[in-house]
Parts: C-alpha cells; structure tokens; sequence
C-alpha cells in the first residue's frame, strides 16, 4: 500500500495495509478531513457497522443492502462485518445513544444477557423522570429504541437502563 496522504486528503484502507481481508470482520482506518464520508453495502446480507473516534465507539448499526450510513469528520475508524442476530451478550451492556448531540431524535441501543424484565428510562438534570422508554421483560438479545424529545427543552439528560441489581446510567444532549 502507497503511504497514507496529507491530512485533509481523503483515504480509507483496511486495517494492516492489506488489499483484501478474509476475516468476519474488517476495521477500515479513514481519513476524510471535514467532510463526512458514506459508506453503503450490497448484496443480501445484513452487516454491523462500528464507528469509532480513536478508540472510543461513537455509534453502533446494523446495515441492509441500498441503505448507507454517514461517518462523521470527527471519526478515523470503524468495522464491517456480518450481522449475527442471534448473538447474544455476555452481560447487560448500555450504548451511548446515536446521533449525540441530537435533534429531536435519537438511538439507545443495549444488550440483555438473559430472559429479564427491563426499564430504560430518561431523567432530566433535577432528577425528574421525562420518558419511560421501556419497562417489560426482553429476551436475552440487542435491542434499539428511538427516543423522540420534541416535547422536551435543549439540555443534558440522563438516561439509565435497569435490570435486577444491573444499573447503568449515561449522559444525552438535546439542542434544539
């Protein structure tokens, strides 16, 4: 592979300087200045798609074929590879919803190890719960939820996915 051009240049390759990867799943590094760069797939399968800042996971999406998704300025990396939908998580996870900051909606996607009754709610700063995204029992699995604020004001919001003696809480910004 030639070597990787100024910054500003577009340039995206696979991970290692390989041309090609046989791999389940393959990291692509871009570097794409301050313009954002739109990735699509073909065929029948369906993929997820990791996008990175550094090494920090900014978003998290599963894509069909003739759907394309933009990669941010702000991020030089992510993964593609085959969408399993049976996987399974090991243990109750909770994602940094996507888009963030967001008007006025936005994805909150988390992972149930196991058959659990699940609440996914969202709280302004005082600590005032302002929407109950899910309050059931889910099956172990991924699961995505849109969240629809247009009915709240610009501002920081938490929101915290519980189950049993599992809790975990992050930060959301909605800018109107």
């Amino acid at each position: 592979m030639p070597p990787v051009p100024p910054a500003g240049l577009f340039d995206a390759r696979i991970a290692g300087d390989r041309w090609i990867s046989a791999d389940d799943v393959i990291a692509v590094q871009v570097q794409h200045g301050e313009e954002p760069v739109t990735v699509s797939v073909n065929g029948d399968e369906i993929y997820e798609l990791v996008i990175y800042s550094g090494k920090d996971e900014v978003r998290r999406q599963e894509l069909s074929a003739g759907e394309s998704v933009e990669i941010p300025a702000s991020s030089d990396n992510f993964t593609i590879g085959l969408y399993d939908a049976s996987a399974i998580p090991d243990v109750f996870s909770l994602d940094q919803n996507y888009p963030n900051p967001f008007n006025p909606s936005t994805t909150i996607r988390f992972g149930v190890p196991e058959v659990s009754d699940v609440k996914l709610e969202v709280f302004n700063m005082l600590g005032q719960k302002v929407a109950t995204l899910v309050n059931e029992s889910k099956d172990a699995g991924f699961y995505n939820v849109a969240f629809d604020a247009s009915s709240l004001s610009s501002g920081m919001y938490i929101y915290r996915l519980q189950s049993g003696s599992f809790v975990e809480t992050r930060k959301l910004m909605l800018i109107k």
